[in-house]
């Protein structure tokens, strides 16, 4: 009975594998415009970052401070 059992699963399995088998060959080659990245949408993202150093700390805290400033002028336009 157990071996009626084992030999039920490694037919299914094997099934399986047979129908993953198409899709795992296709992500082992990749298309050739995979590499290609786009750009970002966002404009200005990194320009607080100076290449090949660490951002500078003030221009992102007088940023942040901004947004925040934004972020609670626009909380008070709502709330009234």
């Amino acid at each position: 009975m157990l071996l009626v059992v084992v030999a039920i699963v490694l037919f299914l399995a094997s099934r399986a594998l047979r129908a993953t088998l198409p899709a795992a060959t296709a992500l082992a080659h990749p298309s050739p415009s995979g590499g290609e990245v786009a750009e970002p949408a966002a404009a200005g993202g990194g320009e607080t970052i100076r290449p090949g150093r660490m951002p500078d700390l003030k221009v992102v805290k007088q940023e942040t401070d901004a947004h925040a400033a934004e972020v609670r002028d626009a909380v008070e336009k709502t709330a009234e």
